[in-house]
């Protein structure tokens, strides 16, 4: 049985893990994909590891960004 509101900086804890563990799941997922992209010969091992560098900069820009 929980509070029904809880205090501020429980919510925000809580956002806070949602928004990592969102994250580390796109990485994961982006990274799972481009790794098939350089099996098949579409990217190679250079292009795979900025396109990742990239992605990785604008994903955590972007959920950093709803951060107080």
């Amino acid at each position: 049985m929980g509070p029904e509101n809880p205090r501020p900086e429980t919510f925000a804890f809580t956002q806070a893990v949602v928004r990592a563990g969102w994250s580390m799941r796109l990485h994961a997922l982006l990274g799972e994909e481009v790794a098939r992209a350089v099996s098949a010969d579409i990217l190679t091992l250079r292009e795979a590891e900025a396109l990742l560098d990239r992605l990785a900069a604008v994903i955590d820009e972007t959920v950093g960004a709803g951060e107080d």
